[in-house]
């Protein structure tokens, strides 16, 4: 058994436990979303909750075609749209126009890509604090505002 990418019943029947023993001990130590496929797909959720936009951005872009996702067993009695991982990287490296780098924490795509490296320091220069243009406009609303 490999750590990380063993399924939950290959799990049940090594420790010879029941599957809601393994799914709460998974809850206790931390791995509250462990799946079968849990190192492979990611939700759409959670890929809003990493780039920082909303999920209904991400839904449109399924929606649209743009981005694939398929219907996963997560147990008998739920499915829930999944997302490649690697499709998620394919798709924000093609389309970098279309999100913000400075809303990513660093290392939560798992591995800081060197084009992510290069956006990360192109949207700082063109959206950051030392933006000359950005500046005048916090101050213009910050002379007024009445306190």
């Amino acid at each position: 058994m490999r750590g990380g990418n063993s399924t939950i019943n290959a799990i049940q029947k090594k420790l010879n436990r029941g599957k809601e023993a393994i799914k709460i001990k998974a809850t206790r130590l931390g791995l509250k979303g462990a799946t079968s496929n849990s190192y492979k797909y990611i939700t759409p959720c959670k890929v809003s909750k990493i780039l920082g936009i909303d999920r209904h951005k991400v839904y449109r872009w399924i929606n649209e075609g743009v981005l694939k996702a398929k219907f996963q067993a997560i147990c008998k009695e739920r499915k829930m749209r999944c997302i490649n991982f690697e499709d998620i990287i394919v798709y924000l490296e093609k389309n970098q126009s279309l999100w913000d780098s400075r809303k990513v924490e660093e290392y939560s795509l798992g591995y800081e890509y060197e084009w992510l490296k290069k956006k990360r320091i192109e949207d700082r220069r063109k959206n950051g604090r030392n933006n000359k243009n950005n500046n005048k406009y916090v101050w213009k609303i910050f002379t007024n505002t009445h306190i």
